[in-house]
């Protein structure tokens, strides 16, 4: 088992439960290099590495109003930029997550993806 010795660098006083951008970083277990290799200045993706790519991309298609503008995988990590957004339908024109049954999700503003 490896022991996650970082601090935590969330925002104390920040709601992380609202909707907006998110920069994600996710390591591969042990920080080994499971995903590729770069060669030349270039990611080379192995079948794991195609596997985590094909992920990013289907979490757009499975959750509405989540959006993924830029990802980069690399050979023990990955990078993202996520957005979430929510559309409110009370009266009071705050923002609603969807697990309390008031917020409509909505889709996010699309930009284009790095394809390798």
């Amino acid at each position: 088992m490896i022991q996650n010795k970082r601090h935590s660098i969330r925002l104390p006083q920040y709601d992380y439960s609202q909707g907006g951008p998110y920069f994600v970083t996710i390591c591969v277990e042990g920080r080994m290099d499971r995903l590729g290799v770069v060669l030349g200045g270039e990611m080379k993706l192995n079948k794991l590495g195609e596997i985590a790519n094909d992920g990013w991309r289907w979490l757009e298609k499975k959750f509405p109003g989540f959006g993924i503008p830029v990802f980069c995988v690399m050979p023990n990590h990955a990078h993202a930029v996520i957005t979430i957004e929510y559309k409110s339908k009370t009266r009071r024109g705050g923002v609603t997550p969807p697990n309390q049954g008031e917020g409509e999700v909505t889709s996010p503003l699309r930009q284009p993806t790095l394809d390798k």
